[in-house]
């Protein structure tokens, strides 16, 4: 490429006068007329090394994490017993490269124990609780965790039936902030999202979890760049799914990175097992992905560990993360609108249990489980009802304009 250069030139001037005659130099500067080939040469090198300064991304390091419900309730599945399938899990996590392993459905502190002490990872984190069969949730990593808390979902309501499941867990949210070395770190929540089992009552609780899940988020990570990981009960494409996606401000690793589809992690044929990562990472990030533990079960003669596939994703961790926006943080017009359709599904919700209190008042000592148990449910649920009501009015916005602006809305 040639620089366009300024030329000097000098030209001798002869004056003549009474004294005779005398020599004077006259200089000027002339400059090249302007090439429009150059110009345009210009501008395309420059314009090149600005795209390849922001289209490339370097990575400080890969990190693979793996998220599996192992089905680990001590009471009849159909499934061969745990401690046939367990030692499947725990041997093949041994041989693994999977730098974070999130479990769920661990429930009783035995399997906590087994699980720990046969896979071998230098790090691993739980958290006791005082319920029963405990939340579940194990999580071993290669790294070692700076900080650590569990949140259990406010509304998770375990005594609302005897003949439902959920009544036995205490399902909620694990939070670590993990130190990877030379001055990074990342934050990391295995979660447990209630099950689908329960219809509609269940839909109901699960949207107020999703809106609690991004709470936590925003208090615990405070613009920190995070990763989800859990079975969270959420088919893709499902309202619930998208409720997440516009709160907690998450990518899904299934949709970014290889153009390679995600294989179905429940039996049902559904995909509700996840991995998010914070808008904070850009969409390259995601490396590689793919599933686990599939293989058993399919093979003639083979154990089946879980009646749920592992889901696995291979993350580059970027030198420099994005800016991103915190969840629950400037909240857009879409997002109020789903703080309010999470609030009449609680005061559905709370009008139920009305009704399930007068239809069981005749039975014997009903009156004192329900003000004891459910009555503290009652009184969470409406404080986060007000907690709710308060973020979406300081955000902007009324529910009358709201919903008169999304009625008058087309596809």
């Amino acid at each position: 490429m040639v620089a366009a250069v300024a030329v000097i030139e000098a030209e001798a001037v002869e004056t003549q006068g009474s004294a005779g005659s005398s020599v004077s130099w006259k200089f000027s500067i002339k400059r090249p007329a302007a090439s429009a080939t150059n110009g345009a040469l210009c501008f395309l090198f420059y314009l090149g090394i600005v795209l390849c300064f922001f289209s490339t991304v370097s990575f400080a390091k890969n990190l693979k994490i793996i998220t599996y419900n192992v089905a680990g309730a001590p009471v009849f599945m159909p499934l061969a017993p745990r401690a046939l399938r367990f030692p499947k899990i725990t041997q093949r996590l041994r041989r693994s490269d999977y730098d974070i392993v999130a479990l769920q459905e661990v429930w009783t502190k035995k399997d906590t124990r087994f699980f720990i002490n046969n896979s071998e990872y230098p790090y691993n984190y739980y958290f006791k609780n005082n319920i029963l069969f405990g939340n579940g949730l194990v999580v071993m990593s290669r790294y070692p965790a700076v900080k650590i808390r569990f949140f259990p979902f406010t509304v998770n309501d375990p005594f609302q039936g005897l003949f439902d499941p959920e009544i036995w867990a205490d399902k909620g949210i694990l939070a670590l902030r993990f130190d990877l070395g030379h001055g990074r770190s990342i934050d990391f929540y295995d979660i447990h999202i209630i099950s689908e089992i329960g219809g509609l009552y269940h839909t109901l609780l699960r949207y107020t979890q999703i809106y609690e899940l991004a709470w936590i988020i925003r208090e615990f990570s405070r613009g920190h760049p995070f990763i989800l990981a859990g079975d969270f009960n959420i088919p893709v494409g499902s309202p619930d799914y998208k409720i997440l996606i516009n709160l907690a401000k998450v990518r899904d690793t299934c949709l970014s990175g290889p153009a390679k589809p995600c294989a179905t992690t429940s039996n049902d044929g559904l995909r509700i097992d996840h991995i998010f990562i914070s808008r904070h990472f850009p969409e390259s990030s995601v490396i590689d992905r793919g599933n686990d533990f599939a293989v058993w079960g399919r093979a003639q003669g083979a154990i089946r560990t879980s009646d749920h596939q592992a889901y696995w994703v291979k993350l580059g961790i970027p030198e420099r993360y994005l800016g991103a926006r915190e969840p629950l943080v400037d909240l857009d017009r879409d997002s109020r609108i789903i703080l309010y359709e999470i609030r009449e599904s609680m005061r559905r919700y709370l009008k139920e249990i009305s009704r399930r209190a007068v239809a069981r008042q005749w039975i014997p000592l009903y009156n004192v489980y329900y003000s004891y148990f459910v009555s503290r449910r009652v009184i969470a649920l409406i404080n986060l009802d007000r907690e709710i009501y308060d973020l979406a009015q300081r955000a902007g916005g009324n529910k009358g304009k709201l919903r008169s602006s999304r009625a008058g809305k087309t596809d």
